[in-house]
């Protein structure tokens, strides 16, 4: 029997369109009651957040100082090429995130009511409080997914948030139908409380108790990629620091957000084994190569991982692999990675770094090679070329899929997948939601603008520099003697920036960049950059093409739009400034 369910959005806050979830009066439907009596039913309400996250990666990375694409149509190149408007916004996750928090409130109205269990007592109770806390840590999180492409100043430049909503207001109340912004601080404090509830009731870790089967039954290992305690503080720690950052707060960091986010973030650290975790826990946390690991120690949640599939590697594999090429890094992004002991490729001094604009990609940071197809670099056993050469399919724009900057995306593909015609392979992927990578880099950037890089006023065992050197240490960033040469001499200044570099690096087109760019208050107009190589006959040359595309961003769009139709629909619902 098919089910129907009619949660009509609402055209000013997109809520419940009627004071009923079913319409009873239809055919083929169930009235309200079948939640209430069917506790599998009532979860499909829970479950719906969960199927509603995205499963792969959207690549707004084209959208920044990271790369560009090849394919003209795509959304995010038009948008930082001058198409982005309140009507035309593929950042907007405005209607598809408010309906997964009306399917969550309504959730939230009936849990208490639901019999989960009528054999145990006990086992009803933990699936009332573990259903609740994850109810709660995902309407958090939807809620901040709004507010990260949709919060802005007004015309009078006070900073608002979005409508938090936490009940299902009823179609005759009219007061209930036209809400306005609150503030940005008041839509951050309502998130963090939510996810503060969350904590407070959901198990730490889904792991089984010995002799107690009613508890695992609901929260023991088979849940295992459920919301957790430790997920809901992972998402605590994210959300404080960008809200904290400096676009949220007059070009400073907030220090009260920033000291939730470093507490948080030193719990899931210390939980994991502290600063030695990063060399010895997740030594190898690259997700994405043969092994595919899906027990990988540095993923903290992830999406079900997918067995025999291949479209990441159709997409952007070289055209000679049968690929679309389609995300090609810029020569912006191959600069930030050092030099192999550690110095920037810019360094004032060339005897000490060892960087050679005549062979740029020797002695560098061995992370270059891992996650971009730079010339002569290799996926799998095939070496692929880049160089202008009309025979060349891979070589500079020879053809529609071939790159635009002269590098080709390598991180996120698996080089054992194969997609010749006769003999398509594809192979396990899986997509991190949260890794223990990034909340080191929360805790370090979150502490460092507290404590500066060097203090541990807190007796964690390891500093914002610490945190960062392990990390290049883990990457294998050496010179004389096994140190950090650059590190060793840093100024507080400089490791600032370098901490931003690293994390730049370390998430590189997970969809950290686009956000962190405006998070920052960084220039989002970088214009970027490719590389032409010609070979000769005393060898390859290598000139940087200064525009491969312009950015025409405006300041203003330092924040994205409210929806135009919902702007217009609801006047209380304030546009951001320039929109």
């Amino acid at each position: 029997m098919k089910t129907k369910t009619y949660f009509a959005l609402c055209i000013c806050i997109l809520i419940m369109s009627s004071c009923s979830l079913f319409d009873s009066d239809l055919d083929n439907t169930y009235d309200e009651s079948r939640l209430l009596n069917d506790p599998s039913f009532a979860e499909g309400l829970l479950l719906n957040a969960y199927r509603s996250i995205p499963t792969g990666y959207s690549f707004e990375e084209v959208a920044t100082d990271d790369a560009v694409s090849n394919d003209k149509s795509n959304v995010y190149l038009n948008m930082a090429t001058g198409s982005w408007t309140s009507s035309n916004n593929p950042i907007s996750t405005w209607n598809d995130s408010y309906s997964v928090i009306s399917y969550l409130n309504k959730f939230l109205s009936i849990v208490d009511d639901v019999e989960w269990s009528w054999q145990s007592a006990d086992r009803n109770n933990y699936f009332k409080s573990r259903y609740k806390g994850e109810a709660y840590a995902m309407r958090a999180l939807y809620h901040f997914n709004i507010l990260k492409a949709h919060a802005g100043p007004d015309n009078s430049n006070n900073l608002l948030g979005i409508p938090y909503i936490e009940s299902i207001p009823k179609a005759e109340d009219e007061n209930e139908w036209n809400l306005s912004r609150p503030s940005y601080n008041e839509t951050v404090e309502k998130i963090l409380n939510d996810l503060d509830r969350a904590i407070s009731l959901l198990p730490e870790v889904y792991a089984d108790e010995k002799d107690n089967d009613d508890y695992n039954k609901v929260n023991g290992a088979n849940h295992v990629n459920r919301i957790s305690g430790l997920i809901a503080r992972a998402l605590k720690a994210r959300i404080a620091l960008h809200a904290a950052s400096p676009a949220f707060h007059n070009g400073s960091y907030d220090k009260d957000l920033c000291m939730k986010a470093a507490d948080e973030a030193a719990y899931l650290i210390d939980k994991l084994g502290g600063i030695d975790a990063i060399n010895k826990t997740i030594k190898d946390p690259y997700f994405y190569d043969a092994n595919s690991d899906t027990k990988n120690q540095d993923i903290l949640w992830r999406m079900d991982y997918q067995k025999n599939v291949y479209s990441l590697e159709s997409n952007n594999y070289p055209p000679s692999l049968y690929g679309n090429g389609r995300v090609n890094p810029t020569q912006n992004f191959v600069e930030v990675f050092p030099m192999k002991n550690g110095y920037p490729i810019s360094y004032d001094d060339k005897t000490l770094s060892g960087y050679n604009e005549d062979d740029p990609y020797s002695n560098r940071d061995p992370r270059l090679a891992n996650f971009v197809l730079c010339n002569g670099g290799k996926i799998g056993s095939y070496q692929i070329y880049t160089d202008e050469d009309p025979q060349n399919p891979n070589g500079l724009e020879t053809q529609t899929n071939s790159t635009r900057t002269g590098y080709y995306l390598k991180k996120l593909l698996r080089p054992d997948v194969t997609l010749t015609p006769s003999a398509i392979t594809g192979q396990t992927h899986v997509r991190p939601l949260i890794r223990y990578t990034e909340i080191y880099f929360i805790y370090a950037e979150a502490a460092n603008e507290l404590y500066g890089m060097d203090n541990d006023p807190d007796g964690h065992g390891y500093t914002p520099f610490t945190i960062i050197a392990n990390i290049r240490k883990r990457a294998k960033i050496t010179s004389k003697g096994n140190s950090d040469a650059y590190m060793n001499n840093i100024t507080q200044e400089e490791f600032t920036k370098l901490l931003r570099d690293e994390r730049r690096i370390e998430l590189s087109f997970e969809g950290f960049r686009f956000w962190d760019i405006r998070r920052w208050g960084l220039p989002l107009d970088e214009p970027a950059k490719g590389i032409r190589i010609v070979e000769t006959d005393e060898g390859y040359k290598y000139n940087i093409i200064p525009i491969v595309e312009r950015r025409s961003y405006q300041p203003y769009m330092q924040y994205g739009p409210i929806p135009l139709d919902q702007t217009l629909k609801c006047p209380s619902l304030v546009q951001n400034q320039g929109w």
